[in-house]
């Protein structure tokens, strides 16, 4: 079974905050092939998954979204609630240097196994 995470984000700037200098890296966060849903295995669920997520400036996540469904709301649900449970970040910092909260994009794909 594979579960595909992507290594970077896509960091969304709101349009009147102050640009930021360095993105949010990962520190710590993990979504596994043990993290698939039963119900998802069972019903043949799969699909890409982007989830929109609030980083503090502490590097929590303290908001997790939606904003592409891979058309499984169990896929969905999962996938916010494991980011919000396990992810931390080294928070993104302006161009003096401090801790910035930002809007990230994290994809994640589930894959459901290949039956050869």
């Amino acid at each position: 079974m594979m579960l595909l995470i992507a290594l970077s984000l896509a960091v969304e700037e709101p349009a009147k905050a102050a640009p930021w200098a360095e993105p949010p890296r990962p520190i710590a966060g993990y979504i596994g092939s043990e993290d698939y849903p039963r119900d998802a295995l069972r019903n043949d669920e799969q699909g890409r998954v982007d989830a929109l997520l609030t980083i503090s400036e502490a590097g929590s996540v303290t908001s997790c979204t939606i904003r592409r469904s891979s058309g499984h709301q169990l896929l969905d649900d999962t996938t916010c609630r494991l980011v919000l449970a396990r992810y931390r970040f080294d928070p993104a910092r302006n161009s003096q240097g401090q801790p910035v909260a930002v809007q990230a994009v994290l994809p994640v794909v589930w894959i459901l196994p290949s039956l050869e």
